[in-house]
């Protein structure tokens, strides 16, 4: 793997119909740097596997480095769309090419922006991840499904349960250094609680320069691409991805919010998506498998084992949780990620987890997020208690079309009534429950 991607290698994008070409130059603008991988690599990368990555990790770069239109612009014309054009050098363009359409749907169904992607031959070794870097992993379990492994409340957990039936590999991405102290202080502390083997495989993805946009809609598709890579290396013929069922499909709190202002990361559409787009350039199977997609996040803790309480303490949910870049800073408390985080540790009885460092705000109730998380919850319960559920819903909260096909209603009407008395629960605790209920 490349130390700090290769300073020839140029990827060309442009933003807008008719905006000035420019170069993506790795190694400058854009560093992907898997050392942390490098200890457990034997042979060479899958060509198709490192192109993926690449593709991913230049999309990604992309995202960051051109602003989306201005607040006022956004409201005056209701859309945040870009149009973004990618002009990528792989080892194998017609390959890469029949695959351009479902890769452009899938950018374009995780960012609300319009992509057009081309590809060139690249020359054999001027790649960022071209073979000197070695990849099969000779000491990685067989027969294992790699999971990806944030540093997130959700991924310690699945990582703990699959470390207590077997052997299990880890795959993360971090582009900070508290990020990946995180990620591997709980990967170790949860390894020392099984006597099952654990490869905790990293990379580092990192823009110098830094980036204009913060929405980072293409992360979800980044993370996947690792893992991928981490897969084909492996010869395994699938991914996990450790996501409750309410996250993964991210409904919107409030009506305001439009498209992909609510991340589709690990939506299950995302998912299927690129379960297709892998099978397709591999010729072979490959599953992105989301094992708690039918469970809250309260039901995934609850399956998890309480001797990794303590170990679990470290990981971050908090949306300015790594963003800070301070190490031990304490969570905020009243964000989403850390309402949904407090909620679901009280309602599994596991609060202890919480424990090692206090929230900066002791209680959520009054702020803005906890009201839209509330109202989320109100207007997902009088749907559920109608006549018609499925239909009110989808009246409701229009997002959940993109369900139908993929998860039957019946699963997704019974995790929402799980998570609503969940929730309620909660508000009932915290003493707010006539405001909302």
């Amino acid at each position: 793997m490349s130390e700090g991607g290769i300073a020839s290698y140029v990827v060309g994008y442009r933003a807008g119909a008719e905006g000035q070409d420019r170069m993506l130059r790795w190694a400058s603008d854009l560093t992907v740097d898997g050392r942390g991988f490098r200890q457990h690599l034997a042979e060479a990368i899958p060509a198709e596997a490192s192109d993926l990555l690449i593709l991913a990790a230049s999309a990604y770069a992309v995202d960051r480095m051109v602003p989306r239109p201005g607040l006022r612009q956004t409201r005056d014309s209701g859309d945040w769309h870009r149009d973004l054009a990618l002009d990528v050098p792989v080892s194998d363009p017609d390959r890469w090419a029949v695959l351009a359409p479902q890769l452009e749907r899938l950018l374009r169904w995780l960012t609300d922006d319009n992509w057009h992607l081309g590809f060139s031959r690249r020359t054999t070794g001027q790649g960022p991840l071209d073979p000197s870097q070695q990849a099969l992993f000779s000491t990685v379990p067989t027969g294992c499904r790699p999971i990806l492994f944030s540093g997130g409340l959700d991924s310690g957990c699945a990582l703990q349960n699959a470390l207590a039936v077997g052997d299990a590999v880890a795959i993360s991405v971090h582009t900070n250094s508290w990020m990946q102290n995180t990620q591997q202080t709980v990967a170790k502390g949860l390894a020392s609680l099984s006597s099952n083997h654990l490869a905790a495989l990293s990379f580092r993805v990192n823009l110098p320069a830094g980036g204009a946009e913060t929405s980072q809609r293409t992360r979800g598709m980044l993370f996947l691409a690792s893992g991928t890579m981490a897969a084909i290396a492996a010869g395994a013929n699938g991914l996990v991805v450790a996501e409750n069922g309410v996250g993964a499909i991210n409904l919107p709190y409030l009506a305001s919010q439009r498209g992909t202002e609510a991340t589709r990361a690990m939506h299950p559409k995302t998912l299927h998506m690129f379960s297709d787009i892998v099978t397709t350039l591999t010729g072979s199977d490959f599953t992105v498998e989301a094992p708690y997609l039918m469970n809250t996040k309260a039901e995934l803790i609850s399956l998890t084992s309480p001797t990794a309480d303590d170990v679990l303490s470290h990981t971050v949910s908090c949306d300015s949780g790594f963003s800070a870049r301070v190490v031990d800073r304490a969570p905020c408390g009243c964000c989403t990620s850390c309402i949904l985080r407090r909620q679901s540790l009280a309602a599994a009885g596991r609060p202890v987890i919480d424990g090692r460092l206090p929230y900066r705000r002791q209680t959520p109730s009054g702020v803005p997020e906890f009201a839209a998380m509330a109202w989320q919850a109100l207007r997902l319960r009088r749907c559920l208690c109608r006549a018609d559920p499925w239909t009110q819903l989808l009246l409701e909260f229009p997002e959940l079309v993109h369900l139908e096909g993929l998860l039957g209603t019946d699963q997704v009407l019974q995790l929402y009534g799980r998570y609503v008395q969940e929730f309620e629960t909660y508000l009932k605790s915290l003493g707010v429950e006539q405001q909302w209920m």
